[in-house]
């Protein structure tokens, strides 16, 4: 956490330099060329000059910084690939408490659980939110059950026993599986199929087998799914494969992988792509370098 903090400060002071010496040449032309009295500058001017347009840089940069709540990376005619700070469920709620849909892609393990306990589905991670959000507004767990079985009827799954998975959904389907629910609102939810589960003793934990070949098959069926559902909606993304995913992929890569397929799969886009960072990562997480990643 610290290295990473430490890492986008060095960028800012970057930046900062690389601007202070634009508004340096600025200055140093006027002097030269534009001085109307050709009046000899002091060595003592000179160093103030100097300290200004650092300390002018660096506060124009800064407020440039904090104002920047979004990037974006990509953009041909009205398609864009945004990279942004937000909290996800609050985006989801907004959108559904007014006139406005969109598309928005929920990570979650292969079975479809909708148990939020720590164990299956935890709190803390976009699936849990998700699933609290949805008891709290929009259906009983019971409902929203039935709407994933119905989305995913006819995709092939492996059922599990009860001593591989002894609590709470047994047919586990393929990664990059999608269940596809729609809002009385008409906002569109991707569920998508990453992680898995194994049995050791009594404790279910997140299988750890999973590799980057099974992520980026996630990322390619989330990108062929949204191809062929055909709306011309935007779509929001959280980071994914980071934390409790267990594939140990930092917030920067999770960003960089999620602009590389949307970007190489860019004329399937019909409206924007917006991939979300935490806004309390905004101190760790520098989302203007993200803008040439698009390039």
């Amino acid at each position: 956490m610290t290295k990473k903090i430490i890492e986008n400060i060095w960028f800012i002071l970057k930046a900062g330099a690389k601007l202070a010496l634009t508004f340096l040449t600025i200055v140093g032309t006027y002097f030269t060329l534009l001085n109307p009295d050709k009046e000899e500058i002091g060595t003592a001017d000179r160093w103030l000059a100097l300290v200004l347009c650092v300390v002018l840089a660096y506060i124009c940069y800064f407020i440039w910084v904090l104002i920047s709540r979004k990037v974006t990376v990509y953009e041909e005619d009205n398609k864009k690939v945004i990279v942004q700070y937000g909290d996800f469920i609050k985006i989801i709620d907004k959108h559904e408490k007014s006139s406005e849909k969109a598309i928005f892609v929920i990570p979650v393990n292969r079975c479809f659980d909708t148990i939020v306990d720590d164990v299956i589905v935890e709190n803390g991670s976009v699936h849990g939110q998700f699933i609290n959000y949805v008891k709290d507004n929009l259906w009983t767990l019971g409902e929203l059950d039935k709407k994933i079985e119905s989305s995913l009827f006819n995709q092939h799954f492996e059922n599990l026993d009860f001593t591989e998975k002894d609590k709470g959904k047994r047919k586990r389907y393929a990664v990059g599986s999608v269940a596809k629910i729609e809002s009385v609102k008409g906002n569109v939810f991707y569920l998508i199929a990453l992680t898995k589960f194994k049995k050791i003793g009594e404790k279910i934990v997140v299988d750890e087998s999973i590799n980057m070949h099974d992520y980026f098959e996630c990322l390619q069926s989330l990108v062929d799914y949204y191809n062929l559902d055909g709306r011309n909606l935007p779509i929001y993304i959280p980071t994914i494969g980071c934390g409790l995913s267990r594939l140990h992929i930092s917030v920067d890569n999770s960003i960089k992988q999620l602009l590389s397929v949307w970007c190489l799969n860019h004329k399937v886009i019909r409206d924007s792509i917006n991939i979300v960072v935490y806004e309390k990562l905004f101190w760790n997480v520098h989302i203007t370098k993200f803008k040439k990643e698009g390039k």
